[in-house]
């Protein structure tokens, strides 16, 4: 009777001929597995210390400081000419007791981290804004406190509560395809925040300062009906924002500019 049975058993694998293969693979598959959870999760993270919003004139400007460090490998490749793309997300929701809360406005900044061999220089671009720096260190500072004027006075209710949440992280999909690659099995180029929440409350007094002053502006210009216009202008020599109103019967105003931390972009 065992005789047979191991007669069967062996009949069986011949049979089937690529069940050895299947398991073979499985044990593999199981080994990779062992080796990830076992393997320490990267200590090199993107961490948002500090994020709130700033009234001005025209909106709320979101300011953020975050600590961030890149691991060997990503000061080796952009050192080597890889530019590191970074990406600053902005959300601002309505709580609604009745319903879902309501996702009010996105906003967000794409910056460029990159190193030009000519100049032996390292340059933080957002847009059409750039600043060169000496060392990496220096233009990880920078990058490490970025201005976003996020917030429009007409696109929140005074009075209502929001919450605001932010977060930074590397643009994976912008590397050249072999890092991409490399990924799937290196930790050494995961690098982001997790979401950070803080609440946000329109203020009620200081709309209705605004529109007063704007009153009041436009009746000491004299321009009647027409107001008076002017264009906003964002970032600073410190990264901040500010706006330059035109006066007369031109009514015509001028823009700002500034560094890449303080730049602006709306969804």
């Amino acid at each position: 009777m065992v005789f047979s049975m191991c007669l069967l058993r062996k009949s069986e694998r011949w049979v089937r001929p690529g069940a050895a293969a299947w398991h073979a693979a499985a044990r593999a598959v199981l080994l990779v597995l062992c080796m990830a959870l076992a393997t320490p999760a990267h200590a090199d993270t993107i961490d948002i210390k500090d994020a709130r919003l700033e009234a001005h004139d025209e909106g709320w400007t979101l300011r953020t400081e975050l600590t961030l460090e890149l691991s060997p490998r990503l000061e080796e490749a952009v050192s080597k000419g890889v530019p590191l793309y970074f990406n600053l997300e902005f959300e601002l929701t309505r709580s609604r007791w009745y319903w879902l809360d309501e996702k009010t406005l996105q906003a967000g900044q794409t910056y460029k981290l990159s190193y030009h061999a000519l100049t032996q220089s390292y340059r933080l671009s957002a847009g059409t804004l750039y600043q060169s720096f000496a060392t990496l260190n220096e233009a990880l500072r920078l990058l490490a406190r970025p201005r976003l004027f996020a917030v429009e006075r007409n696109k929140v209710v005074p009075g209502e509560n929001y919450t605001g949440q932010v977060r930074m992280r590397l643009d994976v999909t912008q590397l050249p395809k072999a890092f991409q690659i490399d990924r799937l099995t290196s930790r050494d180029w995961t690098l982001e925040s997790d979401w950070r929440k803080f609440p946000f409350r329109p203020d009620v007094a200081g709309a209705a300062g605004v529109a007063g002053g704007a009153a009041a502006a436009g009746a000491a210009g004299g321009t009647g009906a027409a107001g008076v216009t002017g264009a906003t202008g964002v970032g600073s020599p410190a990264g901040g924002s500010g706006s330059a109103s035109g006066s007369g019967s031109a009514g015509s105003g001028s823009a700002g500019s500034g560094n890449p931390a303080g730049s602006t972009g709306q969804k």
